[in-house]
């Protein structure tokens, strides 16, 4: 049995060693709110991050998006963290899910996926999206893997303002209206 003595210093030792041991952010089932990056993987290039989001939106009109990694490590490995600032997600594709105004990926075995966005309402202005995507080997380490992230802008159509025009006007009496006499618009 240890004395109390003892039991401080093996204590600090721990807890030391537990300050330099790396943070844990992914998970197998997906990250939400991780779009900055999936910093505990690491070990190669980037994939290219593919998507087609619109460049404008239309309020309240809704997108089937795709996303995709394409690159980086071989394998079939990987994994996505989204997050969109505004707008609302529906109709997840085969591994997704979402919480909020982030998605993610539920299982480590695809590299696209497909989910359905959204627009906000008029006069929401510009959205933000942010994507992180990871290509991994698959061997259940954080080695070997690699990620890169992407921010987008998404502006609101606004649709112009056109001023009235009319057609077929007559005014009587004819051109030959005296002074104060009432005119008639049809």
């Amino acid at each position: 049995m240890l004395g109390g003595k003892a039991r401080l210093p093996i204590f600090l030792v721990v807890l030391l060693m537990l300050s330099f041991a790396p943070s844990i952010e992914g998970k197998e089932t997906g990250k939400q709110n991780s779009s900055s990056g999936c910093t505990c993987h690491y070990g190669g290039a980037g994939p290219t991050i593919n998507h087609n989001f619109p460049a404008t939106y239309n309020p309240g009109q809704s997108y089937a998006i795709q996303l995709s990694a394409s690159g980086g490590i071989t394998g079939s490995y990987g994994g996505f963290s989204l997050n969109v600032s505004k707008g609302s997600y529906s109709n997840p594709g085969t591994g997704v899910s979402f919480s909020g105004t982030s998605a993610s990926h539920t299982n480590p075995n695809s590299r696209s996926w497909t989910l359905e966005w959204t627009a906000p309402a008029e006069g929401s202005g510009t959205v933000s999206v942010a994507l992180a995507m990871l290509t991994a080997n698959g061997n259940g380490a954080n080695t070997g893997d690699a990620w890169s992230t992407t921010t987008y802008s998404i502006t609101e159509t606004v649709v112009a303002n056109e001023a009235p025009s009319v057609s077929q006007v007559e005014i009587s009496p004819d051109s030959t209206a005296k002074v104060n006499e009432d005119l008639v618009l049809s």
